[in-house]
């Protein structure tokens, strides 16, 4: 599948060799802008891969599209174009979840071998943050179901394996995760002969 790109830059010129190199390149051209704004809009309706935000654009910067993106929380991958290699712009650019900056004049080797460098990394980076949410969701569930086991074990005065198989037996019997089934023992804060109706 094609990698989706919104190129936002204002000078008609360098945005219509850009499109053309990345095209070129194998990339799908998705959304164009000379603006902040219309940057924003084409990123909010196309959903890109890529957002290529120029830093000086008209009515609103580069810097601010990022800023506003990050706070939507926009999943794709967003790349500044810069003239300048000011450290200022960086630092600010990396506050709002920019993966990197790519310079102008675009030399199109150069270019294409960056952004292809940059867009992995920005494909890793949210690999690895999906794999450390679905751990912490895994630790807080066996959080929760260690407490409803708790909560059994002192109801039937049970061990903590007789605890484990009568959690996994209501669940299974009534059709619902051992997960939903203890948050709900969490909730009523008891354990009684009722669950096994």
């Amino acid at each position: 599948m094609k990698i989706r790109v919104v190129i936002a830059e204002d000078d008609p010129l360098t945005r219509m060799d850009i499109s053309e190199i990345l095209t070129e390149a194998g990339y799908d051209v998705v959304g164009e802008a000379s603006d902040g704004i219309e940057a924003i809009t084409e990123c909010k309706e196309k959903n890109p891969d890529i957002a290529l935000l120029d830093i000086k654009m008209p009515i609103i910067t580069g810097l601010q599209v990022s800023k506003i993106l990050s706070n939507e929380h926009f999943e794709g991958c967003t790349v500044l174009l810069t003239a300048y290699n000011i450290e200022e712009y960086i630092n600010k650019a990396t506050e709002n979840n920019v993966m990197g900056y790519l310079l102008k004049p675009v030399e199109e080797k150069t270019f294409l071998s960056h952004l292809k460098l940059i867009y992995n990394n920005h494909r890793n980076t949210k690999s690895l943050k999906k794999e450390v949410e679905e751990i912490k969701e895994t630790l807080v569930g066996r959080k929760i179901i260690e407490k409803a086991k708790g909560i059994i074990m002192e109801s039937k005065k049970v061990s903590e394996d007789e605890a484990y198989k009568l959690l996994r037996e209501i669940s299974m019997a009534k059709r619902v995760s051992m997960l939903s089934l203890s948050k709900i023992i969490l909730m009523t804060g008891e354990f009684n002969d009722n669950y096994l109706l």
